[in-house]
C-alpha cells in the first residue's frame, strides 16, 4: 500500500492478536515463544502476497493496513486458514474500513481504534468485521458472512454493526456469548465522568486511603522484600498511542525506586531484556534471584489512562498488593506518584530521598513530560533516524518546559552515542553534549544521569580521565542502585589500567543488572583488559546463554580464547559472527575484530582477506573511525601509516582512541614507540620515563 506521509488516506485497518498469550507464556514459555514466531512469520509471508503493509508488531499483536477490503479479507482468511492447522495459534482478528493518518512510519486515526475494539470481542479462529468492510465484499460470491449485531464499543461514538465471516474453516462467535471492549452501563459512565472532573490528584488521595486501610504491615505480616524487578507494563489493546508509556512508567519509577537505600531495584537493562517472560514468575525468580516483581495492563480510554498493578511475591508466587489507577493522559507524573506512594507499604520503605519527592515532578508540564517520554521510547532504536526523532522530542520538551533537567541528560547522552557512530565532526557533537549536561546539572544539582553524561564525556570526549572519575561518584552518590553508573566508571578504570577497581564495579553493575548486554559485556571486557581471561570467557558465556544470537558477545568470547591459546574454539566464534552479520559487514570495528583474532592465531591469508576487503571499503565509501585504520595499518605491520591515522583519530577525538593505552591489543614494539607515547602522553594517561 502506498503511503502519503502525514496525509490522510482511506485503509482496510486489520488488527490481529494471540487470544490468551500471557496465560501461554506462564504455562510453556518455549511453546508460546514457538507460537509468536509463526503468528510473525505467517503475516510477513502473506501480508505481502495480498497488498497490504505490516505497520507494527505490538508484542503477540500486529496493526496491518491494506489499500483495499477485498484484498483485506482474503488475506484474513488465508491466514487464519493456516493458523488453524497443527499446532494451531490461536488468533482473534478485527477489521474496519476508514481514513488513516500515516506519519513517521506508523498509522494513526479512529479507524485503528476501531478495528482493535472488533477484534476484541472475537474468537481464536474467527474474522470479524464492520459495515465498512461488508460494503466492499458484498458482491464478492465466494465470500460468506453473518451479521452478529450492533455494539457500542468504548471510546467509539456511533455504534457499529459486526460482521463474521462464514467461510469453511473460520470460526463463527456465539452471538449470546461474545465479550469485548464494550461501553460501560449508564451508572458506570456517570460515574467515570465525575472522577474525570475531579481529576488525577483525587484518585492519588483516594488510592493512598484505600493502600493505608489494606495494605499497612501487620503484625502478623512476615512480608520483606529486598529486591524489586519492575516490567514494562503490558499494552493489552495493542495502543500503538500508549506504548511509549508502557515502557515509559515502568522506566521511570525503576529510576525513582533505584535511589532508595532500602531496597535493591533491578535495572531496565535486567527487566526489559526478559520481559516475555514477566508473566512466567519462577523464571524470573531463577534469572534474577529477585523477591518480588512488580508487573501491570495499561489501557487507555478516551483521554484516560487505566493501570492495573500487581505486586507478587516470587517465593510463593502470591499477590503482595494489587490495585487499580487512572489518570488522565497529560497527568502522567502524578500517576507516577501515585505508584510510588502506594508502594511504600507493601515494600517498607521511607521516601526520603530526594530523588523520590513528587515536588521532583509535579512542576514539570505535562506535554513537556509526554515528549520526553516519546523521546526516550525512540532513544532505544537501532537506527539512526530513531536517534534524531528521539533528539527532537527531547528539544520539544526543553523548548515547552525549558527547566526541564532529564531532557537536558537525554540530549547529552544520546549525542554521546551520536558520538560513537556518526560522521559528523566529534568535537561539535560533545559541545552540544556538553551544554546539554551544563543545563541539567544547573536546574537539577541532584540528577545522577546527568553526572553519568558528564564522566563520559569527559572520558571519551575530554580524556579528563580524573574529572571523569569524579562526575562517575558523583552519579553513584546520588544514584547506587543503577547498574549504569558501574558499568560507565567500570570502562573507563579498566581503560586507564585501573584494573582491580574495574572489575570490583563491573561485579556491582551485574548483581543489579544480571541478565542483561550491557552488564556481562561490560564483566567479560574488564577482566579480559585485565587478563583475566578464563572469567572474561565465563562472562561471554553467560551472556550468550541469553542472547545467542548477539554478534559482539561471540567475537569477545573469541578474544578471550585468542589469549588463552584456544585458536580453534576462537575461529568457530569469529565464524558464528560472521554467519549474524546480515549485511556480510557489520561495521569498521567488527571487521578490525576479525582481522585481530585471524593475526593472533596465525591465520594470515584470512587476516589479509579481511585487510583487502577493510582497504577497499574505505577507498570507495571513506572510513568513519579513523581509530579503524590505523588499526588496519598496524595489523598490517605498516606503522607508519597506523601512526598517521593514529595522529588522525586524536586530531578527529574518535571516542575509540582510549584503546591506545590497552596495551593487550598492542605489540611491544608498536607500545613502546617514541611516537605512541607521546600520544599516550598527550591524552593525558601515565607513561614512563
Amino acid at each position: 500500500m502506498h503511503q502519503k506521509e502525514g496525509k490522510r488516506q482511506l485503509a482496510a485497518v486489520l488488527f490481529a492478536d494471540i487470544a490468551g498469550y500471557t496465560s501461554l507464556m506462564q504455562a510453556n514459555e518455549d511453546r508460546a515463544l514457538d507460537i509468536l514466531k509463526r503468528f510473525k512469520v505467517d503475516l510477513e509471508t502473506h501480508v505481502p502476497l495480498h497488498q497490504g503493509q505490516i505497520i507494527q508488531f505490538y508484542g503477540d499483536g500486529c496493526l496491518i493496513v491494506f489499500s483495499n477490503a477485498v484484498d483485506a479479507v482474503r488475506c484474513a482468511m488465508v491466514l487464519q486458514n493456516g493458523y488453524g492447522l497443527q499446532p494451531k495459534v490461536p488468533v482473534r482478528m478485527g477489521l474496519h474500513l476508514g481514513d488513516v493518518v500515516f506519519r513517521d512510519n506508523n498509522a494513526f486515526g479512529d479507524s485503528i481504534n476501531i478495528a482493535s475494539r472488533i477484534e476484541s470481542m472475537g474468537v481464536p479462529g474467527a474474522i470479524l468485521f464492520s459495515e465498512g468492510i461488508k460494503n466492499q465484499v458484498r458482491n464478492q460470491s465466494d465470500l460468506t458472512y453473518t451479521a452478529l449485531g450492533d455494539f457500542e464499543f468504548k471510546n467509539v461514538g456511533e455504534p457499529q454493526t459486526v460482521y463474521a465471516l462464514t467461510n469453511a474453516g473460520i470460526n463463527v462467535p456465539d452471538k449470546g456469548k461474545l465479550t469485548g471492549k464494550f461501553k460501560e452501563t449508564s451508572r458506570k459512565n456517570n460515574n467515570k465522568r465525575r472522577l474525570k472532573a475531579v481529576g488525577a490528584i483525587a484518585f492519588v488521595l483516594i488510592a493512598l486511603l484505600v493502600y493505608w486501610q489494606m495494605f499497612l504491615p501487620t503484625e502478623t505480616d512476615d512480608v520483606t522484600i529486598h529486591s524489586l524487578a519492575i516490567f514494562p507494563f503490558e499494552n493489552t489493546d495493542n495502543d500503538p498511542d500508549i506504548m511509549y508509556l508502557a515502557d515509559g512508567i515502568p522506566e521511570n519509577l525503576i529510576n525513582r525506586l533505584s535511589a532508595l537505600q532500602d531496597i535493591k531495584v533491578f535495572s531496565r537493562n535486567a527487566t526489559f531484556t526478559i520481559r516475555n517472560s514477566s508473566g512466567n514468575i519462577p523464571k524470573i525468580r531463577e534469572l534474577l534471584n529477585v523477591d518480588a516483581v512488580f508487573v501491570g495492563q495499561i489501557n487507555r480510554y478516551g483521554d484516560q489512562v487505566v493501570l492495573n498493578c500487581q505486586l507478587i511475591d516470587t517465593r510463593t508466587n502470591n499477590q503482595i498488593w494489587g490495585e487499580k489507577i487512572k489518570s488522565n493522559v497529560e497527568s502522567v507524573f502524578e500517576l507516577e506518584d501515585a505508584l510510588v506512594s502506594s508502594l511504600v507499604s507493601p515494600l517498607r520503605i521511607q521516601l526520603l530521598h530526594a530523588g523520590t519527592s513528587t515536588a521532583d515532578i509535579v512542576n514539570v508540564d505535562p506535554e513537556a513530560y509526554s515528549e520526553f517520554l516519546q523521546g526516550r521510547h525512540l532513544s532505544y532504536g537501532s537506527t539512526s533516524e530513531e536517534a534524531e526523532k528521539a533528539l527532537e522530542h527531547f528539544r520539544e520538551a526543553i523548548r515547552i518546559d525549558p527547566q526541564f533537567a532529564p531532557a537536558y541528560a537525554a540530549i547529552a547522552n544520546e549525542k554521546i552515542v551520536q558520538a560513537m557512530f556518526s560522521t559528523a565532526t566529534r568535537s561539535e557533537i560533545f559541545d552540544e553534549a556538553r551544554t546539554a549536561v551544563q543545563s541539567a546539572i544547573a536546574i537539577d544539582p541532584n540528577l545522577a544521569d546527568a553526572y553519568r553524561s558528564d564522566g563520559a564525556i569527559k572520558f571519551y570526549g575530554d580524556w579528563d580521565f580524573k574529572g571523569a572519575e569524579a562526575s562517575y561518584r558523583k552519579a553513584l552518590e546520588l544514584n547506587p542502585n543503577d547498574a549504569n553508573n558501574y558499568i560507565r566508571y567500570s570502562a573507563m578504570m579498566v581503560a586507564v589500567g585501573e584494573f582491580d577497581k574495574a572489575i570490583e564495579l563491573a561485579d556491582k553493575a551485574v548483581l543489579l543488572d544480571p541478565v542483561s548486554i550491557s552488564s556481562l559485556h561490560n564483566l567479560g571486557w574488564v577482566n579480559l583488559v585485565a587478563h583475566h581471561f578464563e572469567d572474561s570467557e565465563e562472562a561471554f558465556e553467560r551472556a550468550l546463554e541469553l542472547h545467542p544470537n548477539w554478534i559482539w558477545g561471540h567475537i569477545k568470547k573469541a578474544y578471550a580464547h585468542v589469549f588463552q591459546g584456544e585458536c580453534d574454539e576462537a575461529f568457530k566464534l569469529a565464524q558464528r559472527a560472521e554467519e549474524l552479520m546480515k549485511d556480510g559487514w557489520g561495521s569498521e570495528l567488527l571487521q578490525i575484530t576479525l582481522a585481530f583474532i585471524n593475526d593472533k592465531c596465525g591465520n594470515i591469508e584470512k587476516r589479509d582477506q579481511v585487510i583487502n576487503r577493510f582497504l577497499t571499503y574505505v577507498n570507495e565509501e571513506g572510513i568513519k573511525d579513523p581509530f579503524t585504520l590505523g588499526f588496519m595499518y598496524y595489523l598490517s605491520d605498516d606503522y607508519d601509516n597506523a601512526f598517521k591515522w593514529e595522529r588522525i583519530s586524536i586530531d578527529e577525538r574518535s571516542p575509540s582512541a582510549y584503546m591506545y593505552n590497552i596495551r593487550l591489543f598492542l605489540n611491544d614494539e608498536y607500545f613502546d614507540d617514541p611516537r605512541h607515547q607521546a600520544i599516550l602522553k598527550e591524552m593525558g594517561f601515565e607513561v614512563g620515563d
